[in-house]
């Protein structure tokens, strides 16, 4: 079944495939991900409610959501989640000195940090000051956060 929509960030109407378990590819594609996409350059300065809507924060259970990463196996979101909380517990002072000591105590051992690290590193999140001496743990500043 396929429906018209009216797409505001496309600022046109656009047609939805709905309960299609094999929606059409290529030749026979109702629309993609370019009809989506706002025409012109984007706005230079963002009104107040988008400004409130993109920098919007969340609040997520410690526990929970390291009990979520270590389901999915996703290092990643368990590094960030402790990288948050240090930041937090050092008086919001950015950057930290991410201790395997620190990791063990939420269970996440030291390949699954440096596993962590580097992707996040690599996606632009955190940049890490990895010490060429293996004794000694990398510090951590974290982007999202003033240093």
């Amino acid at each position: 079944m396929t429906r018209r929509v009216y797409s505001p960030s496309a600022k046109k109407w656009v047609t939805v495939i709905d309960g299609d378990a094999n929606p059409p590819v290529k030749g026979g594609q109702k629309f993609s991900l370019k009809d989506f996409r706002p025409e012109g350059p984007p706005p230079k300065k963002l009104s107040k409610r988008a400004y409130g809507r993109f920098n919007a924060w969340v609040k997520i259970p410690l526990e929970r959501g390291l009990r979520l990463a270590k389901q999915t196996g996703n290092p990643v979101l368990a590094v960030l989640l402790v990288l948050d909380r240090a930041i937090f517990e050092n008086g919001g002072r950015n950057p930290v000195v991410l201790t395997n000591a620190l990791l063990r105590q939420y269970g996440i051992s030291h390949q699954s940090k440096t596993r962590g690290l580097r992707r996040l590193e690599a996606a632009g999140v955190v940049s890490v000051e990895w010490n060429r001496d293996r004794k000694v743990a990398p510090i951590v500043t974290h982007r999202w956060y003033p240093a």
